[in-house]
């Protein structure tokens, strides 16, 4: 078996990936990312398919014991139902007897580099490895499992895993995207004229500050402001200023957590939270965590009225009719077989970890038709796949390494609180699809007998496409749905030719003036 395909890993949000024993675990420092590996050897050729049963052993390796046993148990607990699911479903596909066969490593969520290392050696066997473990292991494993030619899924967002290392699948897109659909947003509902941009300077805020204006610049978006800060509050409090005095009213904040809490109090002071902005914000700040207590629940009220009218991205979880059929199933099993279970809801990334088992079967059985079956195969046929995962529709790109992106639009809203529900609000989706097209002019100059059912790979082309999908309208600063009116003048004052007197206009765009018609003021009409 061999590896194919590439992209990087490094550090990124909360939890990682990592393919072996040991596991990554890309740090935003906001999340835990559950990450599933292949660990396939790709320094040989070896085949997968036997000649009357085959086995497909991975290893899963998580945090059963520690702080984060529950998340790491809900993770290892999808994966069980989903290798279930796999072999149940494999006749339809396979013809002789396909089992996967989960074997099980635990590691303290405490253990560090060393420990992680240390379990590395113990998958070099595995077809595959489902895992999560903390942030600083990634960039330690990394060249480790590249070594080892284990290949792996991840659930990490972080953009660093586009880089040096060959052996990375990323199940949940890259947060980088959010960058390039904020401008979109932006664009799409005509606040393109008047816009701020402030961010963290750290690699999250950097990296979608310049997609935004990447972005903003192919879609013509006036930029009056483009503000990064540093930690400490008395350059964000410049930052802040800063941004008023720019007369821009569309305010978009790629912000870490800590640095959102505190902008957003600025800006109260500045009076920048009423009804004359548009406030958005990306995935770290569109979320109830802006304004819970984590060690508490409780929810800090006064805190959430300043982010009232808040629109944002955030990564989707389980979602679609595949999810809630999963979950009717997931409300009656065992909670002591199946941690978590028992109630009407996982945890964020255990649906990615279901569908990191499925991406590889859809892999493995579009490898099926060859004459030998490899692990780098079974990688390269991951190129344009598209299955109904339980965390919604999954469309693979044509390398297979990186999902197409999709984030729920949110809106944090006053009139949900009538109903007891405090979080954002999902109002939409953002998402980018790629579809083939069929050039017929190149397919002529090919001379292939109309009738031919086999299209050459020469002649067709791919357009991605992005979309803006709104399901409910956002509800603004003052509680109204009515867009705001973000043209803002100033008041100037007039003589009235009617009225024969001097007046003001207050908003400055509710008269024309126009230039007198004589030579002098005498001749006015």
């Amino acid at each position: 078996m061999t590896r194919t395909e590439s992209t990087k890993k490094g550090a990124g949000k909360d939890e990682g990936n990592d393919k072996s024993p040991a596991k990554e675990v890309w740090g935003m420092m906001r999340m835990i990312v559950l990450v599933v590996f292949v660990a396939m050897s790709l320094s040989s050729e070896a085949p997968l398919v036997g000649a009357q049963e085959t086995v497909l052993d991975f290893v899963s390796i998580m945090p059963l014991t520690g702080s984060r046993a529950f998340e790491g148990g809900v993770q290892e607990a999808l994966i069980r139902k989903a290798v279930t699911f796999t072999n149940n479903r494999s006749a339809e596909f396979f013809p002789g007897s396909l089992l996967f066969r989960l074997n099980q490593i635990s590691l303290d969520s405490g253990s560090q580099v060393k420990s992680a290392l240390t379990a590395v050696s113990q998958v070099q066997a595995a077809t595959f490895t489902v895992s999560s473990f903390e942030s600083e292991v990634v960039e330690a494993i990394a060249p480790v499992l590249e070594e080892l030619n284990i290949i792996h899924y991840t659930f990490s967002p972080s953009d660093a895993l586009d880089g040096p290392f060959q052996t990375v699948t990323q199940l949940i897109p890259s947060e980088g995207h959010q960058g390039t659909a904020m401008a979109e947003i932006v664009k799409r509902f005509g606040w393109d004229y008047t816009v701020a941009v402030m961010s963290s300077s750290s690699a999250y805020g950097s990296n979608l500050l310049s997609r935004f204006i990447s972005r903003s610049n192919q879609l013509s978006i006036e930029v009056l402001s483009a503000q990064q800060f540093y930690p400490g509050t008395e350059e964000l409090w410049t930052v802040v200023q800063t941004t008023k005095k720019s007369l821009a009213r569309t305010i978009v904040n790629f912000m870490d957590v800590e640095d959102m809490r505190t902008l957003i109090r600025f800006a109260d002071r500045l009076d920048m939270l009423t009804d004359k902005y548009v406030w958005l914000c990306s995935d770290a700040c569109a979320h109830h965590s802006i304004f819970v207590d984590e060690t508490t629940g409780k929810v800090d009220y006064s805190l959430r009225s300043k982010f009232e009218g808040m629109i944002g991205l955030n990564y989707e979880s389980g979602s679609g009719q595949m999810y809630e059929d999963f979950l009717d199933e997931w409300e009656k099993d065992d909670i002591f077989q199946f941690p978590g279970a028992g109630k009407r809801q996982t945890s964020f990334y255990a649906p990615y970890a279901f569908d990191s088992i499925l991406l590889f079967s859809e892999g493995f059985k579009r490898a099926l038709g060859s004459a030998v079956v490899t692990g780098p195969l079974i990688f390269s046929r991951q190129a344009n796949v598209s299955f109904q995962g339980l965390t919604g529709w999954v469309q693979m790109d044509e390398t297979g390494r990186n999902r197409r992106p999709v984030f729920n639009i949110v809106n944090l809203r006053r009139d949900s609180l009538a109903s007891g529900f405090f979080d954002f609000v999902t109002v939409g989706k953002w998402n980018e699809t790629r579809s083939m097209v069929f050039r017929e002019e190149l397919y002529n100059a090919t001379g292939i007998p109309p009738s031919q059912k086999d299209v050459p790979d020469d002649v067709l082309e791919y357009e991605v496409e992005r979309h803006v999908d709104m399901s409910l309208d956002f509800q603004f600063r003052d509680g109204s749905y009515n867009f705001p009116d973000l043209d803002i003048r100033n008041s100037y004052d007039y003589w009235s030719c009617q009225e024969k007197k001097e007046k003001t206009d207050e908003t400055g765009k509710s008269v024309r003036l126009e230039k007198p018609d004589g030579q002098g003021a005498n001749n006015i009409d």
